[in-house]
């Protein structure tokens, strides 16, 4: 046998080199972020909300997401160069060794508030005034462990108080200097009262840079008990269905047929502020935008909604995605959600909202 072997072993070394070879490329991670397209998911739920009637609808509205890979493996990373419809990112500093559990709690996080302030702004536009149903909270999204000494702290948590030394930081981390002992005073998820947890510090990468390892967002609680808002199935995570979310409760509850036998999707994100009394909404910029096009164009969308971004990104990115690739679907560019509720009327907006 061994003598054998030793008569073999240049074929063996030819035929073992490639094995391990490709056993390293389909292994080694790398601090890359991969995006393809994935498809279309109905807005569905059910909500019990004051006073309201829901009326049939003509089909349904349909959110997009987009298939996500962090940290990819060498192998993979050489085949998205062959793809023309994948995008190839390296994630922020604080996303690295962050895992992909991690970043799917992240992203029901922010779907949750989605679904608050689509509700709040459903409440407002018929005349119900919030200004008592909700309450701001900073709510802890995300902690790269790798960067910070807050083994107490953890996703879901309130936090109320920041407080280095003397000095108060109010409730956002990325606030505190590098390297600096912080005290944060926090409700922890499903508790009552407030806990403080000490000497939590913030670390430098490799690099020396200050790595902002707490990710902490503003949550709208509805403190409305009767109010019941649960969204069905689906594979949208974070922030970016809220559009669509808004606009399948919305023609739910008027007599008008928004959908009018079309396939309507779309993006973007809802966000709200009080000015002198009176609820000013926006539909934020998302990421993703070349793949959500993709997804819609291939599935036989008619309207794609998608918010402006920053310096009209977006929606160039959509308008240039929809040209490339050919499709029959109309990119609909929308500041806010009454600008998408018009354009579906056939309407102006103030013909539709007219101002008092």
């Amino acid at each position: 046998m061994v003598e054998q072997l030793k008569t073999k072993w240049k074929i063996i070394a030819i035929l073992a080199i490639p094995y391990f070879a490709f056993m390293f490329l389909s292994t080694y991670p790398t601090e890359w972020s991969l995006s393809a397209p994935g498809g279309l998911s109905e807005v569905e739920g059910s909500y019990q909300l004051l006073d309201f009637e829901t009326y049939e609808t003509n089909g349904s509205f349909y959110s997009l997401y987009i298939i996500g890979l962090e940290n990819p493996t060498l192998l993979q990373l050489v085949l998205s160069h062959f793809n023309d419809t994948v995008t190839l990112r390296t994630p922020p500093v604080q996303y690295h060794g962050v895992t992909q559990r991690q970043m799917i709690e992240r992203a029901s996080i922010q779907r949750q508030n989605t679904d608050n302030i689509a509700v709040l702004m459903i409440y407002d536009t018929f005349g119900y005034p919030i200004d008592d149903m909700y309450e701001i909270q900073r709510i802890v999204t995300l902690i790269n462990r790798d960067f910070s000494d807050a083994e107490a702290l953890s996703p879901r948590d309130q936090i109320l108080a920041i407080q280095v030394g003397d000095d108060f930081y109010g409730t956002n981390p990325a606030s505190v200097p590098c390297e600096t002992p912080m005290d944060i005073l926090v409700i922890k998820h499903g508790a009552d009262e407030p806990e403080l947890l000490t000497d939590i510090v913030k670390h430098r990468n490799e690099s020396g840079t200050c790595v902002n390892a707490i990710e902490v967002t503003t949550y709208y609680h509805l403190r409305d008990a009767d109010t019941i808002f649960e969204t069905g199935p689906s594979w949208i995570g974070g922030p970016s269905g809220a559009l669509m979310q808004f606009l399948q409760m919305y023609d739910s509850i008027v007599e008008d047929d928004l959908i009018q036998g079309r396939k309507i999707a779309g993006t973007g994100t809802l966000s709200f502020s009080m000015q002198d009394g009176a609820l000013v909404s926006s539909v934020g910029a998302v990421g993703g935008i070349k793949q959500k096009v993709i997804a819609a164009g291939h599935a036989g969308v008619d309207i794609f909604f998608v918010p402006p971004g920053t310096n009209d990104s977006n929606y160039n990115e959509a308008v240039h995605t929809n040209e490339a690739y050919d499709f029959e679907m109309t990119i609909v560019r929308v500041e806010t959600w009454q600008e998408a509720v018009a354009y579906l009327l056939g309407k102006d907006v103030e013909d539709v909202f007219p101002i008092d």
